[in-house]
């Protein structure tokens, strides 16, 4: 049933081939920004009932807001850390500057009393929540439009791929792809191409044993099979968070290891990564290699003085773009 339901969606239209632009038609994206940031608000719901009533598998956390205004747009309004608010406008203002169109327009807002990122709302016609949809997208997605995302993805480190982060609509004969809840990308992370990110979690109380290791030790790392509580209170002590014990049990494998004074987790175990591609297109190559320093720093310029925007994470976010440009040499070689 879902797949014809995600096939007609496909064939919305006539399969005839058309020259089209990757990533999704947002609309006048300036004009956007300043409805989001200054438009007199007409209505606020929960956004769980508000994907119920667009008939969607909701699983959204409780205190997203879905938010009308005067203008006729409607955004997703997350309350949250000051961090987690800088990096979701980043990776929006990042997906605008290279022209990739993966993000909706995001911006920082004040709505009841609460501070937080408000993003433009995108209501898509295919869930990708359904058993079965999210796989079939992908497999029958625009190898430039599913290569552009992962590439965006890994740069600048969104290592949280799950389906409930990408929204697909279906136009015309192609799915686009909407790259949504990207607030990790703040986190440090130490990330090969090709494979699932390292990802840094501290807590008070932690003890960490001394490494004399240079370099990240990407396969050097522990494992626990089968991580439960009892398991992981033994291994990291009893000051662990309670968070951090569903989080860390839900991998499994777990793999682990010691660096720079802090507890790194390895993402997704061994499962493949999805951030990864052999496919390179041209055009997207090419907006990356306008990538640098100053870009990195208009990108970020909203959020001068945050304490995880340093130097090492500029610089991080370069290694990635020259891992993805190292590779595409490398297959081009390849292919002659």
């Amino acid at each position: 049933m879902w797949m014809n339901q995600v096939f007609c969606a496909f064939c919305l239209v006539s399969s005839s081939i058309v020259s089209i632009c990757l990533g999704y038609d947002f609309g006048p994206e300036d004009i956007i920004v300043d409805q989001l940031q200054h438009d007199e608000i007409i209505k606020i719901e929960s956004l769980q009932n508000e994907l119920v009533h667009h008939g969607k598998i909701a699983k959204s956390k409780h205190d997203l807001l879905y938010v009308e205004l005067k203008s006729g747009i409607a955004g997703v309004f997350k309350p949250s850390s000051q961090k987690a608010i800088f990096a979701e406008v980043a990776a929006y203002r990042a997906s605008h500057a290279l022209g990739f169109s993966l993000v909706p327009p995001t911006v920082i807002r004040t709505i009841k009393e609460k501070c937080g990122s408000f993003q433009l709302f995108i209501n898509t016609n295919v869930d990708p929540m359904v058993k079965g949809t999210f796989d079939y997208a992908i497999e029958h997605a625009d190898p430039d439009e599913i290569a552009t995302l992962k590439i965006f993805y890994y740069v600048f480190g969104q290592w949280d791929f799950r389906k409930r982060n990408i929204l697909i609509n279906a136009q015309k004969d192609r799915f686009q792809f909407i790259a949504i809840d990207n607030e990790v990308i703040w986190h440090r992370i130490f990330w090969r191409y090709g494979d699932n990110a390292f990802v840094a979690r501290n807590w008070s109380g932690m003890q960490v044993p001394k490494t004399d290791s240079e370099f990240f030790p990407y396969d050097n790392f522990y494992t626990i099979m089968y991580p439960t509580r009892d398991i992981l209170v033994k291994k990291f002590g009893s000051s662990i968070p309670y968070k951090y014990i569903r989080w860390f049990g839900a991998r499994n494998p777990l793999n682990y290891v010691y660096f720079q004074d802090s507890l790194w987790i390895k993402f997704e175990g061994d499962v493949s990564c999805f951030a990864y591609t052999t496919y390179f297109p041209e055009e997207t190559i090419r907006k990356l290699k306008q990538l640098d320093y100053s870009l990195l720093y208009e990108i970020f310029s909203h959020a001068q003085g945050a304490a995880f925007l340093t130097e090492e994470y500029v610089k991080s976010i370069l290694d990635r773009r020259d891992q993805v440009l190292e590779s595409y040499e490398q297959r081009r070689v390849s292919d002659k």
